[in-house]
């Protein structure tokens, strides 16, 4: 080790592999004591050694924090950045921070990450309180629904519950949804018009405004007249106002709503409320009930009204038969008896019957519209199961057709016709067939020889006589 001293300092430089160590100390010549030294390593560190003790107190790289402290404390309580933990200080720190991992689970005191092979799923629980799951089909939070997507549709056209749209999608959504068409073409439910569409939408409407005319298409109200203002629907005429009353399109002119209750003025430009017409009702003089029973004993003795050569008699004997009897013209068109009622000519009539089936078959009913139109449709109905026909087409190279009835016979007492035709092929052959195997549905038909075109009909008819 070479010596030097500098101005009251003293250096020792020790030379180390390639590396210089400098040291220098520095004598507080007043105690005549050494105090502290300087240590410097080559130009890439720097520090400070007591040298009574030989510790660093100390020591500095060539840049960065300076380091005064070696700690051995495994739970790096200080968290100091002038300390450098020992080896073992930093095994004991990170094998106690792993032990909150297992194999499945990461936790903190009751928050947990859990990973479930089973299920499987992740499942993460904060304070004990379970907040999310992840599990293949999307994410499910604490309420709500499960979520499988982030979603850039910007025209949320999937419509979905299980995607969560992004701020964009959102965005661009909602400026679709707005619309500056002033003409509202679309006529959507969908679309929210601008103020200036809206404004554009109702200007259009009105198409024409001035001093004596409001317009709107066909329909508008002008004052073209003198002291009248006409209003037009579609182009017609449908009321008018002028100095002597509302007029419509046909009756009166009306001048007057009118609250009198006892119609004093009669008058025909005047309308009554509700009020007022009730009011004129009530103070009318209408029968008593005693009154009527008076008038109908007054009128007991009377057993005829008439008007002119028109009459209604009533003839009321024990000894002969009672009836009714109407008189037009001097001539009865009308008689009413117990039997029933007799018109000028035909038979008397007991009951208007609503019997579809006429199974009466009577004389003196007359059957109701509903009756009559219900029979008709009945008999057509079954007329329609007596008499059926059809056409089938043949196939080349049948020997037997089946023929399916239109309407289901409830046996198989039918008769049966039928006809070959070909109207197509320029020679045809000739068949002669036999109608088997008949069902209430169906009869099958069996050709002498295969039908040797696609161009034969066979056309039939039957006709039951058992209904």
């Amino acid at each position: 080790m070479a010596d030097s001293t500098i101005s009251g300092l003293r250096s020792h430089n020790v030379p180390i592999n390639n590396d210089l160590l400098v040291i220098v100390d520095v004598t507080a010549v007043e105690t005549k004591k050494i105090t502290v030294s300087d240590f410097y390593a080559s130009p890439r560190a720097i520090g400070s050694i007591n040298p009574s003790s030989g510790k660093f107190t100390t020591l500095q790289l060539s840049a960065g924090q300076v380091v005064n402290t070696i700690t051995n404390d495994g739970t790096l309580a200080n968290s100091s950045d002038t300390a450098i933990p020992t080896e073992q200080a930093v095994k004991e720190f990170v094998t106690n921070s792993i032990s909150a991992f297992t194999t499945n689970s990461i936790y903190d005191g009751n928050s947990i990450v859990l990973v479930n092979d089973e299920t499987p799923n992740i499942i993460v629980v904060v304070d004990s309180v379970s907040v999310a799951s992840f599990e293949t089909t999307g994410l499910i939070l604490q309420t709500g629904v499960r979520i499988n997507e982030f979603s850039s549709d910007e025209t949320l056209g999937d419509n979905s519950d299980t995607a969560v749209p992004t701020e964009k999608a959102v965005r661009t959504y909602i400026t679709n949804l707005i619309t500056t068409d002033g003409t509202l073409s679309g006529n959507s439910d969908f679309v929210i018009p601008t103020e200036k569409a809206v404004k554009t939408y109702v200007d259009s409407l009105i198409i024409a405004y001035s001093s004596n005319q409001i317009i709107n298409n066909n329909d508008y109200a002008i004052i073209n007249r003198v002291g009248y203002i006409d209003f037009y629907i579609n182009n017609m005429l449908v009321s008018a106002f002028s100095s002597d009353g509302l007029n419509l399109n046909y009756g009166t002119i009306v001048n007057e709503f009118s609250t009198d209750g006892t119609f004093t003025d009669n008058s025909d430009t005047a309308v009554p409320t509700e009020k007022a017409v009730k009011t004129y009702v009530d103070a009318l003089k209408l029968y008593t009930d005693n009154e009527i029973n008076e008038l109908r004993d007054e009128l007991s003795d009377h057993t005829r009204i008439y008007s002119g050569n028109s009459s209604v008699s009533v003839y009321d004997d024990s000894t002969s038969v009672s009836f009714v009897r109407v008189d037009i013209g001097s001539l009865p068109v009308l008689t009413i008896t117990s039997d029933g009622l007799a018109l000028k000519f035909g038979v008397s009539i007991e009951s208007f019957s609503n019997d579809s089936t006429f199974a009466a078959n009577s004389q003196v009913s007359v059957p109701t519209e509903y009756a009559v139109r219900t029979y008709i449709a009945n008999q057509i109905a079954l007329n329609n199961t007596r008499i059926q026909s059809g056409s089938q087409n043949l196939i080349n190279g049948d020997s037997t057709a089946t023929i399916t009835l239109t309407h289901a016979k409830p046996h198989n007492f039918y008769s049966v016709t039928g006809c070959i035709m070909n109207g197509t092929d320029p020679v045809v052959s000739k068949y002669a067939f036999t109608i088997v195997n008949k069902q209430n549905g169906s009869f099958n038909v069996d050709f002498s020889s295969p039908i040797d075109s696609d161009n034969y009909w066979f056309n039939w008819v039957i006709v039951d006589f058992t209904i």
